[in-house]
Parts: C-alpha cells; sequence; structure tokens
C-alpha cells in the first residue's frame, strides 16, 4: 500500500517491569527499554513558556489562556469567542476566503495535506503569513480555546521545525524531492471555518500546512477532534530561538516502548501481512478503513495494555479535555475490539517501522518516513475517528 501520507508536555510516559510500577514511573525522564530494535529518543529540553517564542515569526502570537478547565459548554463559548473576534478583524476579502459551509465534506476532506506548499495548493483559509500580528495572534487564540496544552505545544513545534527547514533553504541532503520547489515556513499555515461559529450550530475548525492537518468539530453537542495528521521533520532540532525542539519524541517513544515489549509470539502474532509503505488513511483516503489483522488488545499483558491507552491518549488529548474525555471514553469501551500491528521494523532508526491501533471507531497510524530535508528518518502520523471524521456526527 503507498502512503499519501502551550505548558510543557505531561511527564514522559516510562516502560516499567509491572503495571503498578508502570503507572507510577510516569514522571520525568526519556523511556529506557532493553531492546536490539534501536535506541529510543531523546527528550526535548523546551523550557516553559517557549512554546510563545518558537521563531521571530511566531513569537507572541497566542494571548488567550494555555487551560480550559470547564466543561464542553465552556469550550464552545471560548470557541465560539475566539472565532468570533479572528473574524471581526479581518477585511471583507479576507472573511469570504475563511467561512465555508459546514456540510461541504469534500472541500474539508480535499484541503489538508502533509505536503508542504509548493507542492500542494489547495489548503483553504487565511494564510498566516498573509495576517496582521494582530490577526496573527487571533488566529492561533482560536486553536488554544479547543486544544489542550498538549496539543499546543505540538502545534507549535511542528511550525518551529518548518521555520527550521526554511532557514535551511530546503535540499538538506535527504532523500524526498527537496529541492527550491518546495516552500517550508509557519507562514505556510491556514485557518478555516466550515460553519458560522456565531450560530450555535455544529462547525468545524481546520488549521494546518506541512505536517500538520487539525480538525475540530463543535457546537450543538458534536464532538470530532479528526481528522488529525501531525509529523516532523527533522524529529529533533534546534529552533531559529536557540530552544532544543522534538515535537514528538513521546508519541515516538510510547510507540517503540510498545513494540520493544512483545515477546517473540506476540510479535509474530501483531505482524501485518504485506508491505505496508506508509500511512494508509492518509490524505484524500476517507473511507474503507480496512481490518488488517494484528493482536488484539485482550491478549496483552496488563502493562502492554497500558501502553496502547496511553499511545491513543498522546494523540486524542491534543483536544482540549473538554472534547477529547467523550471521544476517549468511547475508545476504552471498544478496547476489547482492539487490534495492534505492525510492519517493516520494530526499530525506532528504520525507514520501513510502521504501527496502527484500531477499533470499531478509533483508526491511529505511525510510520517512520525516509529523510526529505535531512538524512534521518521523520514521523507521519494520524488518529482518525471512523464515525465521525469532519464532525459527520455526534458520538
Amino acid at each position: 500500500m503507498t502512503r499519501t501520507q502551550p505548558s510543557l508536555r505531561r511527564a514522559t510516559f516510562c516502560i516499567a517491569l509491572s503495571f503498578v510500577a508502570l503507572l507510577a514511573a510516569c514522571a520525568d525522564g526519556a523511556i529506557e527499554a532493553t531492546t536490539t530494535t534501536g535506541a529510543l529518543q531523546g527528550e526535548s529540553t523546551t523550557a516553559a513558556g517557549a512554546e510563545t517564542t518558537v521563531s521571530t515569526s511566531l513569537s507572541e502570537e497566542s494571548t488567550a489562556s494555555t487551560t480550559n478547565a470547564g466543561g464542553y459548554d465552556d469550550v464552545v463559548a471560548a470557541a465560539e469567542n475566539a472565532a468570533d473576534a479572528f473574524l471581526a478583524a479581518l477585511d471583507d476579502a479576507q472573511l469570504a476566503a475563511v467561512v465555508f459551509d459546514y456540510d461541504d465534506y469534500a472541500e474539508k476532506a480535499s484541503a489538508w495535506s502533509n505536503f508542504p506548499s509548493g507542492i500542494f495548493s489547495d489548503r483553504q483559509g487565511a494564510r498566516l503569513g498573509d495576517l496582521s500580528d494582530e490577526q496573527r495572534a487571533l488566529a492561533m487564540d482560536v486553536l488554544d480555546a479547543v486544544l489542550s496544552d498538549q496539543g499546543m505545544e505540538q502545534v507549535y513545534g511542528i511550525l518551529a521545525a518548518d521555520d527550521y527547514l526554511g532557514s535551511s533553504g530546503g535540499g538538506g541532503g535527504g532523500r524526498g524531492p527537496g529541492g527550491g520547489s518546495l516552500e517550508f515556513s509557519s507562514d505556510n499555515y491556514y485557518l478555516a471555518f466550515y460553519g458560522d461559529p456565531s450560530t450555535g450550530s455544529a462547525w468545524t475548525i481546520q488549521f494546518g500546512g506541512h505536517h500538520l492537518a487539525i480538525h475540530i468539530s463543535l457546537g450543538d453537542g458534536t464532538v470530532s477532534v479528526s481528522p488529525l495528521f501531525t509529523g516532523v521533520e527533522p524529529t529533533t532540532f534546534t529552533g531559529l530561538d536557540g530552544v532544543e525542539y522534538s515535537p514528538m519524541v513521546e508519541e515516538a517513544n510510547a510507540v517503540f516502548g510498545f513494540l520493544a515489549s512483545l515477546d517473540t509470539d506476540q510479535l509474530a502474532t501483531a505482524e501485518l501481512s504485506g508491505t505496508y509503505n506508509g500511512l494508509i488513511m492518509g490524505p484524500g483516503t476517507d473511507t474503507g478503513f480496512p481490518s488488517v489483522g494484528g493482536v488484539s488488545y485482550t491478549e496483552l499483558s496488563a502493562e502492554q495494555q497500558a501502553m496502547v491507552l496511553e499511545i491513543i491518549r498522546l494523540w486524542v488529548e491534543d483536544a482540549d479535555e473538554a472534547l477529547s474525555s467523550t471521544l476517549m471514553d468511547k475508545y476504552v469501551a471498544e478496547l476489547d475490539q482492539t487490534y495492534v500491528g505492525w510492519s517493516g521494523s520494530t526499530d525506532i532508526l528504520s525507514e520501513s517501522s510502521y504501527l496502527v491501533v484500531y477499533g470499531p471507531s478509533l483508526w491511529l497510524e505511525y510510520s517512520n518516513e525516509p529523510g526529505v530535508e535531512t538524512i534521518e528518518v521523520h514521523y507521519h502520523t494520524l488518529y482518525r475517528d471512523q464515525q465521525v471524521d469532519y464532525g459527520t456526527g455526534t458520538t
């Protein structure tokens, strides 16, 4: 199959030798596992507050509170207020380019990609680089209203990676297309709304660019936080602000920590047949979620089950808790029908390493990719809900 492709994060998920020890060990430090599959990645040293100084182009962008402690109605109200403030700051031409019909599924589905500008040109909405500083800050406030601290830090890290690639001029020695046709910059991310946030009915926030596509649908009881595409290249780097970033190291460590925990029989059961050359349900593929096999969640030890649940949380909980908790409850209820599969390699440094976690609703993929602008592997990941993607239903 072909690929188409702001406070600190919670303490790092740690591999332990028992279930009790596992839960107690989720504190400081990178995962350490005894395995021949390759060293796990180091932790980010991002300092508190660094998410607001990602680079010159990102500094002081978000002025909203980074914690949404309220319930669903509070988050909806905060998102509506932030969206209304952003829309009020736009001129007529900008406004016409930002708001689309909520039911325009085809537009939502075709307006995102893992490709950078220069290759993909169908993104909709306001381009960050075309906004004033005030408008740009208001755009980031919209995201801040619906994402968790974990999710906002992820956004800033991915945008910082694009600024890093842009500063190096592209074509950094990787094996992908590279070259001057690719446009890397945090300026090349777009914000669009599908539906009117001021009406009280369902509406969708779409934000994305290279290696990032966020869809948050809410209002009138709707809860949908997918599709969510996250990726990063390079995986660890020094940003333009001098800060060390590893935006997805926790996710990678969780995936490969789980794989390292499988014994020989479990590895054989979990291994997928065929060759998986990347994401199955990536951009442009919105139907036909397959049943690909793998090991049943019920066949795992308690420690391994906790690792699977943590993997799920690391993606779903990028959304505000008032949104993600409903979805997590559903996925937990479906764990006895959930499977985990891998293909290619279980080595964190291998270009062919792939993992999928899926159930009746959940679909989550992780894929190591060859370097495009660097010589090292980088990450592509995808979280989807087979029932409520793009806000097509309620949970």
